[in-house]
């Protein structure tokens, strides 16, 4: 069985943003994205963005599984947090 993942904002935007190193990038970039609904808005509306960051977060959304928010995602969320 394939491991997935749940991948949250800061690693979202530190990997596509540039600022983690080119190993980690790769995993992320790799993994099949799946996402919280909250995630989601963080990330596209993460303020500090440039037009050129957001080209490939938005790729990376466009190719993701977004969970909408439950109780589970919400559990899931306290206990990763």
């Amino acid at each position: 069985m394939e491991q997935k993942y749940l991948i949250d904002t800061n690693v979202i935007i530190e990997a596509l943003g540039m600022a983690m190193p080119n190993e980690v990038r790769k995993f992320v970039a790799d993994l099949p994205p799946i996402i919280s609904s909250v995630t989601y808005m963080e990330t596209l509306g993460w303020h500090k963005a440039t037009i050129g960051q957001l080209a490939p977060i938005k790729d990376f959304m466009s190719k993701a599984t977004i969970l909408p928010i439950d109780h589970l995602v919400v559990e899931k969320t306290i206990f990763i947090r």
